[in-house]
């Protein structure tokens, strides 16, 4: 199976650190600059491109997976082959993939090329994991406004805790406060 990724260069390293599948049958472009075709590829993982980028490319039915956490599969109007993906600084690293999208074999085929796991999760704003660590950021936020504690101890209280691998200031500093706002932002409108 040929595949195609485009990505940062972080994002990049998230993949590959864990994968031993990566072959010569995976080619990595950096943007849509080196992108001429989409003939001769089973699969395709746009992290760092938006869907405006590359709508009107034709890619013949092929699992085309879309770094898209805040806006839904039907806002787009994805086709049924697009995946949506989190490809947030840290969660590429997972070894399961939440997506939104049909439960497709050729998807999960292409995912565990990568060594990994795909986990269909409904199509809404967020998926799963991205609306549920922005809500402990939220609420991280209210705790600190109101004086509970500072975001040091805040993290390390997180940490302690719950054992999670980064406190929601941390988590939010490694995600981009964009990030962070911009889905919380579609959360308040979306529930």
């Amino acid at each position: 199976m040929s595949i195609l990724i485009c990505a940062s260069d972080t994002q990049f390293s998230e993949i590959a650190e864990d994968s031993l599948a990566l072959t010569n049958d995976l080619y990595r472009i950096h943007s849509l600059k080196g992108f001429r075709t989409s003939s001769g590829f089973d699969a395709f993982f746009f992290l760092n491109v938006a869907y405006e980028d590359i709508h009107r490319i034709d890619f013949n039915d092929q699992p085309v997976f879309l770094n898209e956490v805040a806006r839904t599969s039907e806002e787009l109007s994805l086709p049924k082959n697009f995946f949506r993906l989190n490809a947030w600084p840290g969660f590429l690293r997972r070894g399961l993939w939440e997506v939104a999208g049909a439960v497709d074999e050729r998807a999960k085929k292409a995912a565990a090329i990568l060594g990994r796991q795909l986990v269909f999760v409904g199509d809404v704003p967020g998926l799963v994991s991205a609306t549920v660590i922005c809500n402990i950021i939220l609420e991280a936020r209210i705790a600190l406004k109101e004086g509970v504690s500072t975001r040091e101890e805040i993290d390390k209280a997180m940490k302690l805790g719950t054992n999670y691998p980064l406190g929601p200031f941390e988590w939010e500093r490694q995600i981009g406060v964009e990030n962070v706002e911009q889905l919380l932002e579609r959360l308040g409108r979306h529930e």
